[in-house]
């Protein structure tokens, strides 16, 4: 035996150890209680006395003996290499993350230590999100739960439980705090269901439920638990639950509405890092707007302030309102550019037409935000229209220079500081250059100078924060004499006509005029390596970061390497000539501002050469990037990865693009290939495989490795989509290129893939051998790649008609998936591992399977998995004589998966509707219409409580309650 393959020990639930892929056979409780104590121990020596205590309650005098005899026993059964030692002390080589149970411990260690980083009891959405992996584990299985009288056990499993407990609270405090209580209710469910005695379980689900609107049943939860209280332990209910009792009555701004704002779900809506200045009436009038419309298009000249005016007023609209906001920044398109697919990006739909972005947004009360639409109006107008003709509950909310000029649009002009308003100018400037010069206010020594600065820039917003900025290096006096010189605002003619259309329009040309002049009088003060850098950021499509600008861009003489490109980058945003873009829980990026950036494009082009070479570098960066990405996709810093791959999209498509102009096969694959997984996770499964078959069809031929990952690509995304024949084939081209390549991994999984095509096709005698020659590479790959084979094993096998080798493949799956943070493939494993055991009438074990997963599921933001799982539990709900919770659960499931283009019956076929008849035949028409009923009214969270009313535990408790 190889002593260079890792034990893999599994001690949450059922014993196992595995030897690489092969799992040892143990025979009888004390060799297996000897192997869990040596785990335990990870490596470390474990005294023969301590093992004798540990082992048994009641020693017997020849304890001694059989700890010698069993360790033998384990290692007859194959762990000779691993086991070490005499009488000293017995050591078990096996490291610590190989041993679920110690993963789990060190989970919930980094957990809590990730709570106490936030100053109110929430971790940074960064950390909390590298750790979803640990909500699989926090409501897995029990611990050693087969030793019954070991000491070491009873004991185990006591701390365990705590351990969980008090984990699980803090998880659910931190996301309640930050206003995530779908999130916090998954978990407060599972919390109370183990602890149903314990208060602050109670307490979380009831502040969750509070936190949804749901006062009656966060009452509900308090008074059954005062109930539970009274019957068994003659207490009354504690103190600080009566209050909270008290404070959800009477609606506290503590309990429900601070935390009903807080729950609106906002996309892409931007932190201001500053201060909002004035704009009152607009905002009054906004408001009013979207009382009385479903179409608002703030209207007025770029630069003055329309998209922070929208920003602002989204962000002070609760959930009384709406359920949902996405803001889409239409900057980023070119020319009467695609609206509806940048729609489709931001809000997740599955391909981009109208009717995918519909399904998404359907029954729910949603503001779409579009901003900087000027340039694509026809486009916007047809996307708009389409969309508010389909989706009842939604809102459009537009930032343009002119107006859509479509039926029930309501138009709010925003016009500069001047007039009435000319105080909002100085209090502006104000606000802006303290944030230059700390200390710097406005006082009746310099009032004046400021004003007439004020007026001298038309009152634009833009153009005073860009004057303001310069405070930092430049006295007022100075800063005034610099720009009331470069100042060139148009002034009426003597005698002309001032008023009417032409004064507007020379009122308009003067404020477009002081904004250009503003700009170009911070231009001009530019230093050559800030100039330089300033004009190829304006090239960026989108947003970006400071390693972005470290491999795109180049400074200095020469166009040589970058250099300070870093640094040069931070004096542009210091000069507010690069916008900071904050974003709650994420990492800050940057943008050029839409004015500044035409105004490079038109003063300070990029000469062809240079522009050439800057759109190779862009190109040969972001095929880097969706290279490095890809792996990380499959792993704990998933969020991460899809945040920055959602961010950088629109420079994803530039690069493509710049690669296909350029004839660059390697480089447009490298794009597309790294960018599958997340097209997949997504939904956007139709346009992520147009865009491999384009780049597959460039002439020329990229290194094998590069064609086998774009072939994997499409065959995941064909499959995904339903075109079983076309992934077929890209299975083929894509193991050819991988043979070449010498790349194990791909070849293991194409086959693995290949094999459960081939078993839904009938074609046994094939899966069985792409089965066998998939599971002989195993030894040869990465974790990520070996779970991902074990599930498509695990659905052959069960495709097959063998259930119980198809449940050994799918746990080992599952145990690899946990451990490598591969999420999709961990709640994959649990859906077939459910569908398995449904298939072998094991109803309750399912629902118990499947419950966690869909918590893990809703934690993981995989609101389609999460409904998938609980169509399953429907289906099981038959065997447990629940047929009327299974009925709701189908309604509320086709209800919701409508938003996420998720049909179970499309979807599953056969086995969804064996699943619907099943429950249908136990249930008259009239109970199944109140099935229904009830059904279509849940939201996500709320079916995920009814159906946690189905699981061991919970019925359970309810039943000691009763």
């Amino acid at each position: 035996m190889d002593t260079n393959t890792p034990l893999d020990i599994e001690l949450l639930g059922r014993i196992a150890v595995r030897v690489g892929d092969t799992e040892l056979t143990l025979r009888g409780e004390l060799p297996r209680a000897l192997l869990a104590r040596l785990a335990l121990a990870a490596g470390e020596p474990v005294a023969g006395e301590l093992l004798v205590r540990e082992l048994w309650a009641d020693p017997p005098e020849t304890a001694a003996v059989a700890v010698r005899g069993n360790i033998s026993k384990l290692r007859a059964a194959g762990l000779d290499p691993y086991l070490h030692g005499g009488r000293g002390g017995y050591r078990l080589d096996v490291d610590s993350e190989h041993v679920d149970l110690l993963r789990l411990r060190t989970a919930v260690r980094e957990l809590r230590a990730a709570v106490a980083e936030g100053a109110d009891g929430a971790a940074s959405g960064d950390r909390l999100a590298d750790l979803d992996g640990v909500a699989a584990l926090l409501w897995s299985g029990e611990a050693v739960p087969e030793l019954e009288s070991q000491p070491f056990a009873a004991r185990l499993r006591a701390e365990l439980a705590e351990e969980r407990r008090f984990a699980g609270q803090e998880l659910v405090a931190a996301l309640i705090a930050r206003g995530d209580h779908q999130r916090a209710l998954a978990g407060a469910g599972m919390l109370r269901a183990a602890h149903p005695l314990a208060e602050e379980p109670a307490r979380l689900e009831a502040l969750a439920l509070a936190g949804t609107g749901r006062t009656s049943e966060a009452l509900a939860t308090i008074d059954a638990f005062a109930e539970r209280l009274a019957d068994e332990l003659g207490l009354e209910l504690p103190a600080g639950l009566a209050e909270l009792r008290l404070q959800v009555l009477r609606a506290d701004p503590e309990v429900a509405p601070a935390a009903d704002a807080r729950r609106v779900e906002r996309h892409g809506i931007p932190l201001p890092l500053t201060h909002f200045v004035g704009r009152q009436a607009e905002l009054a009038a906004l408001a009013e707007a979207r009382g009385r419309a479903r179409l608002v298009t703030l209207v007025g000249p770029g630069g003055v302030g329309k998209s922070r005016l929208a920003v602002e007023s989204a962000r002070r609209t609760g959930a009384e309102v709406d359920d949902e906001q996405w803001m889409v920044d239409l900057a980023a398109l070119p020319e009467g550019g695609d609206v509806l697919r940048a729609v489709a990006e931001a809000v997740g739909a599955v391909d981009s037409t109208a009717e995918a972005v519909i399904r998404r947004l359907a029954g729910r009360r949603a503001l779409l935000l579009l901003d900087n639409a000027e340039h694509v109006l026809e486009p916007a107008r047809l996307a708009v229209r389409r969309l508010l003709e389909g989706c009842e509950g939604l809102c459009v909310l537009i930032t343009s220079r002119e107006a859509l000029r479509i039926p029930g649009e309501r138009m709010i002009a925003v016009a500069p500081f001047v007039g009435d308003a000319a105080a909002e100018a100085v209090a502006l400037f104000a606000a802006r250059a303290a944030d230059a010069r700390s200390g710097f206010v406005v006082d009746e020594a310099n009032r004046a100078e400021v004003r007439e600065l004020c007026a001298a820039l038309d009152g634009m917003p833009l153009a005073l924060e860009l004057a303001a900025a310069r405070l930092d290096v430049m006295e007022l006096a100075d800063l005034a004499d610099s720009m009331l010189g470069a100042a060139a605002v148009d002034q009426p003619g003597e005698g002309g006509d001032d008023t009417g259309e032409a004064a507007v329009d020379r009122r308009a040309a003067s404020r477009h005029s002081s904004l250009v002049d503003a700009i170009g009088w911070s231009v001009a003060l530019l230093e050559p390596d800030e100039l330089a850098l300033l004009a190829q950021l304006a090239r960026f499509a989108g947003t970006f970061d400071f390693a972005d600008i470290a491999a795109v861009c180049t400074v200095g003489r020469g166009g040589g390497p970058v250099g300070d490109a870093v640094s040069t980058a931070v004096r542009l945003a210091q000069q507010s000539l690069i916008a900071v873009i904050d974003r709650e829980g994420r990492s800050r990026r940057y943008r050029v501002l839409e004015s500044v950036k035409a105004f490079m494009r038109a003063r300070h082009p990029l000469a062809e050469a240079d522009a050439a070479a800057w759109a190779a570098r862009h190109a040969a960066w972001y095929a880097e990037l969706a290279d490095r990405l890809d792996p990380e996709l499959r792993g704990a810093g998933k969020h991460r990865a899809r945040d920055l791959l959602d961010q950088a999209s629109p420079d994803l498509r530039l690069a493509f693009e710049h690669a296909l102009a350029a004839g660059d096969r390697r480089a447009a694959l490298r794009i597309v290939a790294g960018q599958a997984e997340h097209w997949m996770r997504k939904g956007t499964l139709a346009d992520g495989r147009a865009a491999i078959v384009v780049a597959l069809g460039m002439a020329g031929r990229a290194d094998a490795a590069v064609e086998a990952r774009a072939y994997v690509g499409a065959a995941l995304l064909s499959y995904q989509g339903g075109a079983y024949e076309e992934a077929l084939g890209y299975m083929h081209e894509g193991f050819v290129a991988a043979t070449a390549a010498g790349d194990v991994g791909r070849q293991a999984l194409l086959l693995a893939y290949s094999a459960y095509g081939r078993s839904l096709f009938g074609d046994a005698e094939a899966a069985e051998e792409q089965v066998a020659q998939a599971t002989a590479l195993m030894e040869q790959v990465e974790p990520w790649v070996r779970c991902s084979v074990l599930l498509c094993v695990g659905q052959t096998l069960r495709a097959l008609g063998r259930p119980a080798q198809a449940l050994e493949a799918l746990q080992r799956s599952k145990t690899i998936a946990v451990r490598t943070g591969y999420a999709w493939i961990a709640t994959s494993a649990t859906y077939v591992t459910g569908k398995v055991l449904v298939d072998v009438r094991r109803g309750q074990d399912a629902i118990d399977v499947l419950l966690p997963g869909v918590a893990f599921a809703i934690a993981d933001e995989d609101p389609t998995s999460a409904l998938a799982l609980l169509h399953l539990i429907g289906g099981a709900s038959a065997f447990v004589e629940r047929q009327a919770v299974g009925a709701t659960i189908f309604a509320a499931v086709d209800r919701l998966g409508a938003r996420y283009d998720y049909n179970p019956v499309l979807a599953e076929g056969d086995d969804a509707r064996v699943h619907r008849e099943r429950v249908a035949m136990a249930l008259s028409k009239e109970e199944q219409a109140r099935a229904a009923a009830r059904g279509t009214g849940l939201e996500l969270d709320e079916l995920f409580a009814l159906a946690s009313s189905l699981g061991r535990k919970r019925k359970a408790a309810e039943s000691a309650a009763a």
